[in-house]
Order: C-alpha cells, then sequence, then structure tokens
C-alpha cells in the first residue's frame, strides 16, 4: 500500500462501507483502477493507463494534499480538460476526458466514490479532420509500392483492402486465413477491438501473395528474426513508406479512413462498409458518405 493509499484511508472521510461491501472488495484506487481496466483489449488499456496517469500527475501538482477517487471533485477534471484544450488537439482533450470519465463512473457505480463527478463535465465536440486525411487511389498505390520490402507490400496491402487496424493486422495468423465455400471467396478472420471478429474477403491475388510469407510462425506478419511484428513496427513499416510517396503527415488509420470513403464512392453500400471495418454503429461509417459526395442539393439549383 504506498504512501498516497494510505492517505485516502487514514485522514480522508471514508465511503459509504456498507455499499462498498456490497458491491466490490477493492478499497484502494489502484485496485479499482485495475477491476475498471480489466476487460479492456490491450491497446485500450495502455491507452487510459497513460490518460489516467497524467490526470493524478496534473491534480496532486498543483494540490497542498493528496488527491484520489474518494476525495476528488469536478474542479479538478475541469481544470485539466482546460489545461488539455491549450496543449493538446480537440480529439485528444475528447478521448483523455472519456477516460477519466469513464473510471470516475466506474468508481462511483461500485460505490467506491459517493459522486459522478465527471458526470457534468462536459466537452466541445472536436472538428471532424477526417476529410483531411482521406488518400487517393493513386496515394494508396503509390504509398504501398514504396514499401521497403515485399513482407512491407503485402502488409499495407492488407491493411488497405481489408479496412483493418494496424493492431488488428499484426494479430493475424494464417489459420485466420481460407476459402469460404458459401461465398466462393477467400477470407480472413480478423479480431478487433471489445474481443468483436468479422469477416472480410479478399482478392485471390492477395491471399496468394500472404501464403508466400508463410514459414515456421503462426503469425502472417513477422520480423526478420522470426517474431511477430509489433503495432510499432506496422507504424513504422507504414511512416517509412508514406515518407517516401510524399505524405508524410499520413499515419496507417488514414488507409482506414481512406478504404470508407473510397469504397463507398465506388458504389459499395453503407452497411457493407460498416460490416467490413467492424463500426458498432451504422452512423459512425455513415460521416464517410459526407466527406466526398457523389452529389449536393445545390447542383439542382439554377
Amino acid at each position: 500500500m504506498n504512501k498516497l493509499t494510505k492517505v485516502y484511508n487514514s485522514e480522508i472521510t471514508p465511503v459509504d462501507t456498507t455499499a462498498l461491501e456490497a458491491l466490490t472488495r477493492a478499497n484502494t484506487d489502484e485496485e479499482i483502477i485495475s477491476k475498471w481496466l480489466k476487460n479492456k483489449s490491450q491497446q485500450t488499456q495502455e491507452s487510459y493507463k497513460r490518460s489516467i496517469s497524467q490526470f493524478w500527475g496534473f491534480t496532486n501538482a498543483a494540490s497542498s494534499f493528496p488527491i484520489g477517487l474518494t476525495n476528488l471533485t469536478s474542479d479538478e477534471v475541469e481544470q485539466w480538460r482546460d489545461h488539455l484544450v491549450k496543449t493538446s488537439s480537440g480529439a485528444t482533450v475528447k478521448a483523455k476526458i472519456a477516460a477519466v470519465k469513464s473510471l470516475l463512473k466506474y468508481a462511483h457505480a461500485l460505490g467506491y466514490s459517493r459522486f459522478d463527478v465527471g458526470k457534468v463535465v462536459s466537452v466541445q465536440s472536436a472538428k471532424d479532420t477526417i476529410s483531411e486525411r482521406i488518400l487517393s487511389p493513386d496515394q494508396v498505390a503509390s504509398i504501398i509500392s514504396s514499401a521497403n520490402s515485399e513482407r512491407d507490400r503485402i502488409f499495407l496491402k492488407a491493411l488497405y483492402r481489408t479496412g483493418a487496424r494496424v493492431s488488428e493486422m499484426i494479430n493475424l495468423k494464417f489459420s485466420d486465413m481460407g476459402f469460404n465455400q458459401a461465398s466462393e471467396n477467400y477470407r480472413v478472420h480478423i479480431f478487433g477491438k471489445g474481443n468483436k471478429s468479422r469477416y472480410v474477403n479478399i482478392s485471390v491475388a492477395l491471399y496468394s501473395e500472404i501464403l508466400t510469407l508463410k514459414d515456421k510462425s503462426e503469425f502472417v506478419f513477422n520480423s526478420n528474426h522470426g517474431k511477430q511484428l509489433s503495432r510499432i513496427d506496422g507504424f513504422r513499416i507504414f511512416k517509412n513508406a508514406a515518407r517516401k510517396a510524399g505524405v508524410s503527415e499520413a499515419s496507417p488509420h488514414w488507409f482506414r479512413h481512406s478504404h470508407a470513403t473510397n469504397s463507398l464512392a465506388n458504389g459499395a453500400s453503407l452497411p457493407l462498409v460498416s460490416a467490413t471495418l467492424g463500426h458498432s454503429d451504422i452512423a459512425v461509417t455513415g460521416k464517410y458518405l459526407h466527406i466526398n459526395p457523389k452529389e449536393s442539393s445545390g447542383d439542382y439549383l439554377d
């Protein structure tokens, strides 16, 4: 038990222990945070841990006494939000505050904290900049052809064609691929966020190219030493190729945005694109329709 936790337990007015015993045996902030993170993906856990660590660091640096879940007020959350607004992008502010609000809601729901102080803290919607992160088919092709190796080229091609996230692509196994008799297509089984999975069709050509990478590893994409590529490796592959193609500001997620926009422009249905990308809500996919519409109501004006 660290010093901060001891202060919570001895100097701060305790929460309602009846409610606490009824819902959880956790009695420190660290235990509550651990329970809160437990069923989230590894990537989400890492992101949330960073946000919570930064929040506590900022909050306690500005306070003359230790602050934790049981004595936090909405003032501290608002102060951090205002600090982030001055130093970070709108999307970053929204993501970090959302992580803190999620933790505070969870702690209150378990009876660990008396109030959900994050509930009253609002964040302005971030400016939608997706339209600035769409690559044309020619730019996509240029990035793929600029790959440093055949493995990298196939990795980038698969990333774009499936609309997968880097974290999903690096975990692709040869056992996740095969021929589907019902649809008469080759497809890959992608395991995404929140333990959700989806099947995505791939061309015979891409399937054949992927098979050329087969070695002793169960994973499709491996390093020269036979180890599975990491998420950082995946980002590096993309950034190196993007830089050579003259689109150095692009990130791997731009391929996902571009997959959605370019396939919709070519006639793919909204439900199909939503299913391929693994969106939980079709409204998320619908935003791509507004980026490059084939027509507008203004076309009908004199």
